[in-house]
């Protein structure tokens, strides 16, 4: 099955083309289970050169020259160039930056994997190095060590995606700097009624941006802005899983814990860096993105956990004034010409049609694996919804039991996260776990048919809502699509993705954000936010 992504992202920094590419199903890739450090006792596969150039193994020297049985076939990676390159980078990191990005313990990278960077839950991590902070030098070679190791397809989803954070922090800098009134919900538990239904039961109040400000934050008032001009923006924060109901967030707060763009993405690097001397890894984090590579024995041996998220996955039409209102807050420093740029356009077709096929599948092929909104819990530490205990078991449909066509089609949804770090390389053993041990589950908010995705206009301008959640023995697959946490349009409430593929060991307070956990009582230290930390300032402007 093959299926194509055009993207085409213009920006002031770095123009990306991502052209026209078909992907498919490579040969079957050994991946180990497990990686506890040390040095792999498997055998070196028959195709590596003395150079340490990997070959994934069990591909064969036929499928690989002519494409056996039509697969593609699997890419090379120098990984003894990319661990002298990542020698030349930590060389150039000063203290402070070894001590947060470098771990000369391989196991460090597993152990010290933690959530916290991919949801915006911490903004200088311990176990992580943030791109604000290094030099010029230290941050080419990174992207440089990531660029060697990605496909060229996976590395512009890599720019891409940060190009689109960039796009979201425009969006935020609108709702937070435009002219307009302080507005308090008369609903004392903060619950939003829906978009769709028009403006919200709301007084409006005298106070202005700042005062405003401090009536949310101090105070607790259900208190919001409301910009005079369109597009008028809200800040949507959880979702009620009794209800269906969006929570009201803290605009107020986002331009300090959820700054959206590349300063707060994240790098670290673990393991011996002299030539040919055992495993070493690295990770690149930020909002909606994670990429883990272990490498061992001249070769990859893992590539995953991975997080793929898209917000907005379609861009809202209409853009803010360009004459801006005297009493506004931007003090003419803040434009909007990646979303002007973008209007209306589906940033990640690919991801569109998927979210659209799966939802539909969902519907017509396993509508009895549906679990109500209510039997879930609404968490933000993995980014998405996670089911009460039991109702996996006793609803979860075998995806072994359903036929091709369903199963391809969720297959797809899986794939696609699988390739923002894989690239075209195989997902022959993926595909055949997923096959044969995983179970699926899928929610949405009010009743089925109206709350699924089922159309591009759903996407575009509706409140819909899609969990899907797939486990298999040892790994977890979920993606989302919904308005939590994030800040829209009232007239055009454009819905965001994220998707993950992560061992389940990972789905632990160990590993995410989690307050009062006996078993990990010093667990959520790591995610205490820091609003006004000395280090980024320039988070108040939300820039």
């Amino acid at each position: 099955m093959k299926y194509s992504e055009i993207a085409i992202v213009a920006t002031m920094m770095i123009p990306t083309i991502i052209m026209a590419k078909d992907f498919g199903v490579g040969t079957t890739r050994n991946l180990k289970k497990g990686y506890d450090g040390k040095k792999s006792t498997g055998k070196k596969s028959s195709k590596q050169s003395k150079k340490g150039t990997t070959v994934y193994k069990n591909e064969s020297k036929k499928s690989a020259k002519k494409g056996a049985t039509g697969m593609v076939t699997i890419g090379e990676v120098d990984t003894e160039e990319v661990r002298s390159i990542l020698r030349d980078y930590v060389s150039t990191l000063s203290d402070d930056g070894l001590m947060h990005g470098y771990r000369a313990d391989p196991a460090k990278h597993d152990e010290e994997w933690h959530a916290c960077t991919i949801v915006q839950q911490c903004l200088d991590p311990i176990h992580m190095y943030a791109l604000r902070e290094m030099s010029h030098k230290s941050r080419g070679l990174a992207y440089k060590a990531m660029a060697k190791t990605m496909t060229q397809e996976s590395f512009n989803m890599l720019q891409l995606q940060q190009h689109s954070n960039m796009l979201l922090g425009e969006m935020q800098d609108w709702a937070t700097t435009c002219d307009g009134s302080c507005m308090e919900l008369t609903d004392p538990d903060c619950k939003l009624s829906p978009i769709l239904d028009g403006p919200q039961n709301a007084t409006k109040r005298d106070e202005d941006y700042n005062a405003c400000g401090n009536l949310r934050t101090i105070n607790g008032t259900c208190a919001y802005w409301l910009c005079d001009e369109e597009p008028k923006m809200i800040h949507q924060a959880n979702i009620d899983v009794t209800t269906g109901r969006y929570g009201l967030g803290n605009i107020w707060n986002e331009p300090h814990i959820h700054a959206r763009n590349s300063r707060y993405d994240y790098f670290s690097v673990y393991g011996s860096l002299d030539e040919g001397d055992g495993p070493f890894s690295m990770r690149f984090s930020g909002h909606h993105i994670d990429v883990n590579y272990h490498f061992d024995d001249g070769e990859i041996v893992k590539d995953t956990p991975v997080f793929l998220g898209h917000n907005p996955l379609i861009v809202p039409s209409e853009t803010p004034p360009t004459d801006r209102k005297p009493n506004d807050r931007s003090d003419g420093t803040i434009d909007f010409l990646m979303w002007e740029n973008m209007a209306g356009v589906g940033q990640f077709q690919e991801a569109v049609d998927l979210v659209l096929n799966a939802a539909n599948t969902l519907l017509d092929s396993v509508p009895d694996s549906y679990v109500p909104l209510s039997n879930w819990t609404s968490q933000s530490r993995l980014g998405a919804l996670l089911p009460v205990e039991p109702a996996h078991d006793k609803v979860g449909i075998k995806l072994s039991s359903v036929d091709e066509e369903t199963f391809e089609t969720i297959w797809a949804a899986i794939q696609y996260t699988m390739k923002f770090a894989r690239g075209y390389r195989g997902t022959d053993l993926e595909k055949s776990i997923f096959h044969d041990e995983g179970k699926v589950i899928w929610t949405t908010t009010k009743d089925i048919e109206n709350g699924l995705p089922l159309s591009e206009e759903d996407l575009r301008s509706n409140t819909n809502f899609v969990n899907m959640y797939i486990e298999t023995n040892d790994w977890l697959y979920f993606i989302m699509v919904n308005s939590m946490f994030t800040v829209i349009s009232e007239s055009e409430p454009t819905n965001h993705m994220h998707s993950i593929l992560i061992p389940l060991k990972y789905v632990s307070c160990a590993h995410s954000c989690c307050k009062n956990d006996p078993d990990f009582p010093d667990s959520y230290e790591l995610c205490e936010n820091m609003p006004h930390h000395p280090k980024h300032p320039d988070m108040i402007k939300g820039n």
